[in-house]
């Protein structure tokens, strides 16, 4: 979903397993008003479209627009053991199938973003469609980014500052939800070489573009 408050005039897009449901559990605590339109997580580009057809793109590009990503390798990781353990997850029945390891889950993971979400699956609502890397997250069909701010999940004490400040609030402790309790917190355990190498290879622009390293 994204969550957009008119009054304040911002709109936060939420990616899956960046800590999204944190931060918006806080700002429906401290703003009035918010409303979450689209799907569960709504692409930039489409709420730019919904803005364009039912508002204006002047309105679209005068809201403060933010998001919170995260490193590639531990975003891969979380989503693994997150597919793994809910058993209404659309990846948990094939995890469960093949008894999927994580250097198995990598190449699965890409081979379907590519072939059932680069365009979204007939009977998703318009707003929910996946992405495959955080730079088809934040970037229009041009490649150009149209959001404002970009925070990191590893920088989340910093960033959160940053929206809090720009929304007129004093800075806030974002709470840790939802948060797997099956996996180590160090995420390099979990890659051998190859592994490691195909994340770099497929992520290689949101590695580059976010400073990001294994």
């Amino acid at each position: 979903m994204a969550l957009v408050n008119h009054k304040k005039k911002f709109i936060f897009f939420h990616l899956y397993k960046c800590g999204g449901k944190s931060l918006r559990k806080v700002l429906n605590e401290e703003i009035n008003g918010s409303e979450e339109l689209q799907g569960v997580h709504s692409l930039p580009r489409d709420m730019r479209f919904h803005f364009e057809k039912n508002l204006s793109l002047k309105k679209y590009d005068s809201y403060y627009k933010f998001t919170i990503i995260r490193n590639p390798f531990d975003f891969l990781v979380s989503t693994y053991f997150y597919a793994k353990k809910h058993k209404n997850h659309f990846m948990h029945i094939e995890i469960e199938r093949r008894n999927m390891t994580m250097e198995e889950f990598i190449p699965y993971y890409m081979n379907l973003r590519i072939q059932h979400f680069k365009v979204a699956p007939i009977g998703r609502p318009f707003g929910s469609n996946k992405v495959v890397t955080l730079m088809d997250w934040i970037t229009d069909t041009n490649g150009d980014e149209i959001v404002d701010f970009i925070g990191k999940l590893e920088d989340i004490d910093k960033d959160q500052k940053i929206i809090f400040e720009k929304l007129g609030l004093p800075s806030q402790v974002i709470p840790v939800l939802d948060k797997s309790q099956i996996r180590e917190n160090d995420y390099r355990q979990y890659y051998t070489d190859k592994s490691r190498e195909m994340v770099e290879k497929y992520f290689a622009k949101d590695l580059k573009r976010f400073n990001y390293e294994f």
